[in-house]
């Protein structure tokens, strides 16, 4: 007796050999697992098919001290999860977790909320780069043009104008700007979520000497600002090349 096996969209037929199909029937397929429980295989399952996923969540400084490992190893331990901490490019700390959709939204908000609790407790610290001189109030830095800070700059702006000339790259540290700067930023990141969405743009003060605005109390006044496409407001770029046809002429 022949066993015929047939394709539904060519109609053809091919045979099957017997010894495969014995093959088959004798060795049929076994499920393996420690427990022969129905519960233990259900997890089992769940923990096979789920999909794994990864979330981020950025961890301000001044909150790092409340994620200690104690708490983090039993969050690991409670849920099927991994949490790395890492920098970022920008040099910002992340705690990366990753493991089954479910608990890793869970660790997730747990860290969340643990990070903007801290926050609650502890006011925001005016934390200034690395670079700066914590103790001057308001100056312009020059920036040695061959340094990490300098090429950061010179690349960003050879994006978009590959063939211009840099003579000088200027610092700002204006301490007052800074700490309505990082105020708003944390608050910007509590709103979101513990999400925070940051660009380097590029701004041409046109006839204003740039020094106005660094030196100033409130930095980008909207009350000096001319009416654009959107209305009154700054307006600023991605690429320096846009706002160079705007660039303060010495």
């Amino acid at each position: 007796k022949k066993l015929l096996q047939r394709n539904t969209t060519t109609q053809r037929e091919r045979r099957i050999k017997r010894d495969v199909i014995d093959s088959f029937q004798s060795k049929p397929p076994v499920f393996v697992s420690d427990s022969p429980t129905p519960t233990r295989k259900k997890s089992f399952l769940n923990r096979l098919f789920s999909s794994t996923v990864t979330n981020r969540v950025l961890i301000p400084p001044v909150a790092g001290c409340a994620l200690d490992e104690n708490i983090i190893s039993t969050w690991q331990k409670e849920y099927e999860v991994k949490v790395i901490f890492m920098s970022d490019v920008e040099g910002q700390t992340l705690a990366v977790v990753k493991g089954k959709q479910d608990d890793v939204k869970t660790v997730t908000d747990k860290i969340q909320r643990l990070v903007i609790s801290s926050l609650s407790r502890n006011p925001t610290e005016a934390q200034y780069p690395p670079e700066w001189n914590a103790k001057t109030k308001s100056t312009l830095v020059p920036v040695v043009l061959r340094s990490k800070e300098g090429q950061k700059v010179v690349n960003l702006m050879k994006e978009s104008l590959p063939t211009v000339q840099i003579l000088k790259i200027q610092r700002i540290q204006n301490s007052c700007l800074w700490e309505k700067y990082r105020a708003q930023r944390d608050y910007t990141w509590r709103k979101n979520g513990c999400i925070i969405n940051e660009k380097e743009l590029f701004h041409g003060t046109r006839k204003t000497n740039p020094t106005e605005i660094c030196n100033g109390e409130e930095g980008f006044d909207m009350r000096f600002s001319n009416f654009g496409s959107w209305g009154q407001g700054n307006y600023f770029a991605t690429n320096a090349s846009y706002s160079d046809s705007y660039a303060f002429c010495l």
